[in-house]
């Protein structure tokens, strides 16, 4: 196949001279094949009579060149097939993700819900990822990120929206949003301001997406979890706090670095509520 291909190569300057020599309607037909590609992109209907030809001498086609006849008569079938010359020459490898199935919905983007965009799209966990933020230039600059990154990962929709109609439909909703802790402040400390935020943000989430599953990693986690819980209505099982995932995350790493083994096979968990009192 290699010298087949590496035969083609030197052999399509002079077919390209010797068939806009007798026929100038495929002039442009074959400046775009060359330059689309090497492979199949001279598939011209008259090339392999022309190759074929006894009397092919004339076209500076010798007869070492007459081999594999069959890949070109494959190759210039496309021809008659009656399409258009785009869809002869070109096709879709990977049509982008339809915006149904695996929809993610992320609220607030610090810190925090950009690295959980960044996991969700690394590990193809959803086709569909909508951000939610009510700054709408950082909203903007952070979506464009993501977007621009998306020829690195697997195929998947990203867009960005102030409005919550957004979310229609999410499986999975994460909400990050919330008062940052500040030098000194304690996590319980953040509670009463960030629960005025969840009694702007739940409500809305639950009325766009009433089958979601609610994930909440806002501090103090484990006091906004019940109160999305109670905000929401849903059943238990679909409102789920980050907890102390990552206490035992950090855990397992301190165990992995006195035991002097990769993290991944050192296991231990932390319990209790995330944060200080944890233990």
């Amino acid at each position: 196949m290699l010298n087949f291909r590496h035969n083609l190569i030197k052999l399509i300057p002079k077919l390209l001279k010797a068939v806009i020599a007798q026929t100038a309607p495929v002039h442009s037909a074959l400046s775009t094949c060359y330059s689309t590609s090497l492979k199949y992109s001279f598939s011209i209907s008259n090339t392999l009579q022309k190759v074929q030809n006894p009397n092919c001498s004339k076209y500076g086609i010798t007869p070492a060149h007459r081999i594999h006849q069959s890949q070109l008569r494959g190759a210039c079938s496309l021809v008659n097939s009656g399409k258009p010359l785009r869809e002869k020459l070109m096709h879709d490898f990977e049509l982008p993700s339809p915006l149904s199935g695996g929809k993610v919905t992320i609220v607030g983007l610090g810190h925090v819900g950009m690295a959980c965009a960044i996991s969700i799209l690394s590990q193809n966990i959803a086709s569909e990822l909508v951000l939610v933020d009510r700054n709408p230039d950082k909203l903007r600059g952070e979506t464009l990120d993501l977007q621009h990154g998306l020829a690195f990962v697997r195929n998947a929709q990203v867009y960005g929206d102030t409005q919550y109609s957004a979310t229609a439909g999410s499986k999975l909703c994460i909400v990050t949003a919330g008062v940052p802790q500040g030098p000194g402040d304690s996590r319980t400390s953040l509670a009463p301001k960030n629960l005025e935020i969840f009694k702007e943000i739940i409500p809305r989430l639950v009325k766009y997406s009433p089958e979601t599953i609610l994930l909440i990693v806002t501090n103090p986690v484990d006091t906004l979890a019940y109160a999305a819980w109670k905000l929401s209505g849903f059943p238990a099982n679909r409102v789920i706090g980050s907890g102390t995932n990552l206490d035992s995350s950090r855990f397992r790493f301190l165990l992995s670095q006195r035991l002097k083994v990769v993290p991944s096979i050192c296991h231990g968990w932390i319990i209790g509520e995330h944060g200080d009192s944890s233990s």
